[in-house]
Order: structure tokens, then sequence, then C-alpha cells
């Protein structure tokens, strides 16, 4: 069963379940909610954040390489 978790991060195709469920560990994680608070949360809401912190991540590093660089 890791095996596929493993899969995953390497890229390979894995099924949608395992995608999920790093998805889920990932939201928790970051946003430091407990799975069981976070369990009926709509999968749209959860992509969502996700993505909004993607992005703030993406803005915090090109600002860190800009102040680095000096």
């Amino acid at each position: 069963m890791w095996e596929m978790y493993k899969r995953a991060f390497s890229g390979s195709k894995v099924e949608p379940k395992i995608v999920m469920d790093i998805m889920f560990y990932t939201y928790c994680s970051v946003f430091h909610i407990s799975p069981v608070d976070a369990l009926h949360t709509p999968i749209g809401l959860i992509k969502k954040m996700l993505s909004i912190h993607g992005e703030f991540k993406a803005v915090e590093s090109a600002e860190i390489k800009k102040i680095t660089k000096r």
C-alpha cells in the first residue's frame, strides 16, 4: 500500500483515492487542522485552499530569492 504513495510522490500515475489521501493529509498538515475536524470539508474548498497556499509560497519564494541576491 505504501508503495502507491511513493509512486505518487515520484510523479507516477496512481489511483484517484491515493491522490485524495495525499491532498487531505497536506490540507490538514499545512493548516494545522485535525483530520477528524476536516473530514467533512468539501473537496472544492480543500483544493481552493491548497491552491491559494501554493501561490502564496511561490510569491514568498520569489521574494526571498530577490532579497538573497542583493
